[in-house]
């Protein structure tokens, strides 16, 4: 994978990036996510350059987040190096049906960047698939889509959540390394229960703010910062409280994260989407693109 980032020309990268998916494919097992019982078990545009396409066109473009999109720029300017390149309909089912295959890639990305004994921060932002007056309308993906609120914003919206841990590094943006969605309503602090958290800083905000959770934590040589929560009508002079400080500071590298991700992929709009399948390639699709962007950017983070 470090020959992506290093190629100097686009062919380059391009052939690297499918040779590396087709060693991922066939010699660790990725192939059986998504394999047929079908006399087309073997297509003629196969799965690897479904992928490799789809994944591709979004590194260079990362805004085109619509699968139709992406699917005209393959046409007009790729099909020299995919000929075979299906019909719409068919190419957005298979890629629908690679979303196992990009959840992989991505832990498969995250197990390369985890490591002990090291500053994180954890967070939360909404994806919309409805905002304002049409939230309480919208029925699209109500298999996980709910209705919510979100205080940073001052908004109500319909959609789901993205919760993200992330490893600090000095004067970069940090690096994601546990990635999970759950519904609009769903606690931030829920997140803290499902995530393996051992020998580290977590820095986070107030909705993360438990002494339960913080000790259970503890056990585990986590260490859970938070600002401290000041008392209703009490007033503090400015720079009193320098542990708030420190929390905060941390803090903005992941609220500028997210600033990033959402500059780059849109994620975090998805009016567009009319399926549940279609919102999970959306999410999972835009934070791979995101994740290879990040390590192209700066190459994989040093201990």
């Amino acid at each position: 994978m470090q020959s992506l980032f290093t190629a100097n020309d686009w062919e380059s990268q391009l052939i690297s990036l499918y040779l590396d998916l087709n060693h991922y494919f066939y010699t660790e097992g990725w192939s059986s996510c998504v394999e047929r019982f079908s006399p087309n078990k073997y297509p003629a545009f196969d799965d690897v350059e479904v992928l490799c396409s789809y994944l591709f066109v979004r590194i260079y473009f990362p805004q085109l987040q619509q699968v139709q999109q992406i699917w005209k720029t393959i046409s007009l300017f790729l099909t020299s190096w995919f000929p075979k390149l299906p019909k719409y309909n068919s190419y957005l089912e298979r890629s629908k049906r690679l979303i196992p295959v990009m959840i992989k890639f991505l832990e498969k990305l995250s197990d390369q960047v985890k490591m002990d004994h090291r500053d994180y921060v954890i967070d939360s932002c909404p994806i919309e698939i409805t905002s304002k007056h049409r939230c309480n309308q919208s029925k699209t993906a109500n298999e996980i889509a709910t209705h919510s609120f979100c205080a940073s914003k001052q908004k109500f919206y319909y959609g789901i959540k993205l919760h993200m841990i992330a490893i600090c590094q000095d004067k970069k943006l940090p690096i994601p390394c546990f990635i999970a969605i759950s519904e609009g309503s769903v606690f931030d602090i829920k997140t803290l229960e499902c995530a393996e958290l051992k020998n580290m800083t977590l820095y986070a905000d107030l909705a993360y703010q438990s002494d339960e959770i913080s000790q259970r934590l503890a056990k585990d040589g986590c260490d859970l910062k938070t600002p401290r929560k000041q008392a209703k009508g009490k007033f503090h002079f400015k720079g009193k409280d320098t542990v708030s400080t420190d929390v905060s500071k941390k803090r903005q590298m992941i609220e500028c994260l997210f600033a990033w991700l959402n500059e780059k992929t849109n994620i975090q709009d998805a009016h567009f989407i009319r399926s549940l399948q279609g919102l999970f390639l959306h999410v999972w699709g835009s934070m791979l693109t995101s994740m290879l962007l990040l390590f192209k950017k700066y190459g994989m983070p040093t201990p």
